[in-house]
């Protein structure tokens, strides 16, 4: 997140130009590293139940594995938390970049 932000200087100024304010900026970015976190979550998990299978599938029948609901809701659960955590500091790094300093 924090490369998105330097790369996206001019996008916050543009914004900061016509009137946004720090907390537009910063939940924008916030939003973007969670749905980014999830995303990536969702694709980990599809993968997981499909491998699961494969391995049900080439294992004898005395080796299951099985994907409970409580797995799924930790993993969302992880995603969202790891998205809040290390996209919160770039989310706010960039609300506070000042006009000026950006246009310079």
């Amino acid at each position: 997140m924090y490369i998105s932000v330097a790369e996206r200087t001019e996008e916050i100024a543009i914004r900061r130009a016509f009137g946004a304010k720090s907390r537009d900026i910063e939940l924008q970015f916030l939003i973007e590293s969670i749905l980014i976190c999830v995303t990536s979550g969702f694709i980990g998990l599809i993968l997981g139940v499909v491998f699961a299978t494969i391995i049900d599938v080439l294992t004898p029948d005395y080796i299951k594995s099985v994907v409970s609901l409580s797995s799924v809701i930790i993993a969302v659960s992880v995603s969202i938390l790891i998205g809040l955590l290390f996209g919160w500091i770039p989310a706010r790094a960039a609300s506070k970049k000042e006009l000026i300093d950006i246009i310079k």
